[in-house]
């Protein structure tokens, strides 16, 4: 999806975006800019209170990520 396309009225979204897009050159990988923007959209959609916005695959994607950032943390 190129970047003129994102939704930039959904907060979640857009806050997404940037973090994916920011984080990957910044981290040298593009698995881990996925990871940050897996993150920061759930917990954009938590603080919002939009639960019936956030599915189970996100759920899972960002709890996967967050294990592998402490995992690396830890190491």
């Amino acid at each position: 999806m190129e970047v003129k396309n994102i939704d930039f009225k959904d907060s979640a979204i857009a806050v997404a975006s940037f973090f994916t897009i920011i984080m990957m050159p910044f981290t040298y990988s593009i698995t881990t800019g996925f990871a940050f923007g897996f993150l920061s959209y759930l917990l954009v959609r938590i603080f919002k209170r939009e639960w019936d916005k956030i599915n189970l695959g996100i759920i899972v994607l960002s709890l996967i990520s967050l294990g592998n950032f402490l995992l690396i943390a830890l190491q």
